[in-house]
């Protein structure tokens, strides 16, 4: 009996079972026209009523786990798409089937085989209360992969309603991660030929070494402390993305700008932005911002994809943006030594609607979360925002305490920074760091003949389309494959 097996095989999760569960729609079974068994809520099925085996490949094809350290699946159902995660993902993976759907799962438990499931040394099972259930969930990182069947989340508890709605945020910021993948990709080829002939980010360490810089990010905060910036002899300043026009908006001149969007939408950010500011650039940036400028810098992504293909690329280091522009701003000015990095607008909170400066309201939708605030309330945040968060604070582990400054007016709190204001920051400065500016030499002709460098980042452009070609191709689901 599976009863038997959760309690030998998981008896944690067993005896949260026996001191009871939350409570949540029980669903029917039926057999399916391929034969297993599935189940049915209130005469909507939850899984494919002719083949599930082969809906739960679709799903988690779209997925994309073969690779992933951590993967989440939301919902057991009748078991299927676990079944089938656990087929597809790697054999050092974890996956953490997190029982939102209680009542399908002891139906599941009491009439469906599901041995082979319990058995999965890989497998952990997240169950019990939303505030037991949260603690048991795998950090939410690059190496995460969730799986989302949504009929599935028509069978949660009234109790745990906050894990489908985290499931449906988390599944539509991987999946446009995914989307993203195709552009991405143009995105590399187009700058590949800047990337080959300019030079690298490492160029500026000489001019960041042992020099204070502040770090500004485009959070609603930033537009309180604008008066400040502009009235101060200030340090080096490097704008992440989209700051870049608050600055400028309000006169002040940026030393470095840092991007790492792929999207459109942030190349509107840019146009009409003065074209002299070094500017410090990922792979995948969009080429049209990256060729705009006169002083382009490439910064290798630590395991990205040219990173792979050939050491040229890596020459002048390699940092980690992990999905955020800040956190690889961060990254990149820790590497140069800098004598401290003060930090202002990177709010990771929305403040009357806003997520950035500069806007009249850009809020995302579900607002999911809240967070201990920088001044010791709860303020609203995003899931993406909450995530960037996470990554920045998970960069920021073993940083020397006053590595970094937290001179932000509010925004969501950043345990382990020292804190300061501004002003006060400004005016403690030494010489070295007042009213510098970035002096670099003319660019060098170091990358002007690497034949096999440029070959291999080809080879690997068109293996990784093919790849995302092979991806699209499966994951593509009949009409008469759906749940009904």
């Amino acid at each position: 009996m599976s009863r038997d097996l959760l309690a030998a095989k998981h008896p944690v999760a067993w005896k949260r079972l026996r001191a009871g569960l939350p409570d949540a729609p029980h669903p029917k079974t039926m057999k399916s026209a391929c034969g297993p068994i599935v189940l049915v809520l209130d005469d909507a099925a939850l899984h494919s009523v002719h083949d599930p085996a082969e809906e739960a490949r679709q799903v988690v094809s779209r997925a994309d786990i073969s690779e992933a350290a951590q993967i989440m699946v939301f919902g057991f159902g009748a078991g299927h798409v676990l079944r089938e995660t656990l087929r597809c993902a790697g054999s050092d993976a974890r996956i953490t089937a997190v029982i939102l759907d209680p009542g399908a799962f002891l139906v599941t438990l009491g009439g469906i085989d599901c041995n082979d499931l319990l058995a999965d040394p890989r497998l952990d099972l997240a169950l019990g209360s939303l505030r037991e259930i949260v603690a048991m969930l795998p950090a939410a990182d690059e190496s995460l992969r969730v799986v989302v069947h949504p009929p599935l989340l028509a069978a949660t508890a009234p109790s745990l309603a906050p894990l489908a709605q985290m499931a449906r945020e988390l599944a539509t910021t991987q999946s446009s991660r995914l989307d993203h993948f195709a552009t991405i990709l143009e995105n590399i080829e187009r700058n590949l030929s800047v990337i080959m002939r300019c030079e690298c980010a490492s160029a500026l360490r000489r001019e960041i070494a042992g020099k204070s810089v502040l770090l500004v990010a485009p959070g609603p905060s930033l537009d309180e402390q604008l008066e400040t910036l502009a009235q101060a002899r200030r340090p080096l300043l490097c704008a992440v993305d989209t700051a870049l026009r608050v600055l400028e908006d309000a006169g002040i001149e940026a030393d470095l700008a840092l991007t790492v969007d792929p999207t459109k939408k942030n190349l509107a950010k840019f146009v009409g932005l003065k074209d002299d500011i070094p500017l410090v650039f990922f792979e995948g940036a969009r080429p049209e911002i990256v060729a705009r400028s006169h002083r382009p810098l490439f910064a290798c992504e630590r395991k990205g994809l040219l990173d792979r293909a050939h050491p040229f690329f890596g020459r002048g280091g390699r940092f980690e943006s992990r999905g955020s522009s800040l956190t690889a701003a961060l990254d990149l000015l820790l590497a140069f030594d800098p004598a401290t990095i003060g930090l202002i607008g990177a709010d990771f909170a929305l403040k009357e609607g806003r997520s950035y400066a500069g806007t009249a309201g850009d809020t995302s939708s579900g607002r999911l979360r809240e967070l201990p605030g920088r001044d010791g309330g709860l303020v609203a945040t995003t899931e993406i925002l909450w995530l960037h968060r996470r990554r920045l604070l998970r960069r920021l582990e073993g940083v020397r305490h006053d590595a970094v400054v937290d001179l932000r007016s509010d925004g969501a709190e950043l345990p382990g920074l020292a804190r300061g204001e501004l002003a006060d920051w400004l005016v403690s400065l030494d010489d070295a760091s007042r009213d510098t500016r970035i002096k670099l030499d003319a660019p060098g002709s170091e990358s002007a003949n690497h034949i096999a460098a440029e070959h291999a980042a080809r080879k690997a452009l068109h293996e990784a389309r093919e790849a995302a070609a092979r991806r699209a191709s499966t994951s593509r689901l009949p009409d008469d494959m759906r749940s009904r």
